[in-house]
């Protein structure tokens, strides 16, 4: 098991949409819930989150990975250099 999720207090039609992935099982719901979309948001651009982009990005989805601005310069390097 991993480590606890940060549960934002998100608001809008879509915010009941937003998943957390903490193990196994909760990757492979994400996986379903996705096949056949063509964009995904990634809440995070720390570790984690950049793997799941670069990930998604690798298997054709495009790919949003929104980070607070601490976080920029991770998602910079790890995202946005070639």
């Amino acid at each position: 098991m991993g480590a606890d999720q940060i549960r934002l207090p998100l608001q809008g039609s879509a915010a009941n949409e937003v998943i957390t992935v903490n193990d196994l099982e909760d990757y492979t719901r994400f996986r379903n819930l996705i096949s056949g979309k063509k964009k995904v948001a990634i809440l995070g651009a720390g570790l984690i989150g950049c793997e799941f982009a670069n990930d998604l990005a690798l298997g054709s989805y495009e790919v949003d990975a929104l980070t607070w601005l601490h976080s920029y310069w991770v998602a910079y390097y790890l995202l946005l250099q070639p």
